[in-house]
């Protein structure tokens, strides 16, 4: 009976230990968006990805899902760490919000006749990535690519706190292995622990052992 009872025991000191190590980040997103027709439902979908010099996206999980009442929804829940990739879509649209989403709350405000285009709040990590993707797209499209090396080299170095930064660092593929690790060795230690701070600094680590 005593060993039963002592295996108990270890058994719930494990558990505990695990659960302290793995502790997840709550997160809230509310939505406000004026003009949604009743019924409309919204996904907020995990995305999954694989850096294997490109980056390939793949949406999974729903976290989320419900019906907008009167424009208005709130989804919440948890995420590994700092930085996790999402993605929020609503029925019969094509396109959504990407998001980077850590312990925070967000609020999500606008028309619904201009989704995806709408106002986000709350976010750091999202705000960072959709400005990004703003100055980003102009670039391209007029074919200035000089221009969007130079502009995201800057935005990578004059944003050390920035998650989005990190992930920029991951998928930067014209810099090399030294390149990486100064701009690593310049984050913050919040930059460092996030999702994609882990995940850069596996990857640097995996590039400096196949370059022995």
């Amino acid at each position: 009976m005593n060993s039963i009872i002592l295996c108990g025991v270890a058994l719930m000191v494990l558990s505990t230990s695990i659960t302290n190590a793995q502790q997840s980040l709550d997160f809230r997103i509310a939505l406000d968006l004026k003009g949604t027709p009743n019924g409309t439902e919204a996904y907020l979908l995990t995305v999954n990805e694989k850096v294997t010099g490109h980056n390939m996206f793949i949406m999974s999980d729903t976290v989320g899902r419900g019906k907008i009442k009167q424009g208005k929804l709130t989804f919440s829940g948890q995420v590994p760490a700092a930085g996790k990739w999402y993605g929020l879509y609503l029925s019969n649209q094509i396109t959504g919000i990407s998001m980077l989403l850590g312990q925070e709350d967000v609020s999500i405000k606008g028309n619904f006749a201009d989704w995806p285009n709408v106002e986000v709040i709350g976010s750091e990590g999202t705000t960072d990535l959709l400005n990004y993707k703003k100055v980003s797209d102009s670039l391209t499209a007029a074919f200035k690519s000089d221009e969007l090396l130079s502009f995201r080299e800057n935005f990578i170095i004059n944003n050390p706190n920035s998650l989005y930064a990190t992930f920029l660092i991951l998928r930067f593929d014209p810099w090399t292995l030294e390149m990486k690790q100064d701009a690593y060795d310049m984050l913050t230690p919040f930059a460092k622990s996030s999702y994609w701070g882990k995940r850069l600094k596996t990857h640097l680590a995996e590039l400096s052992k196949a370059e022995q």
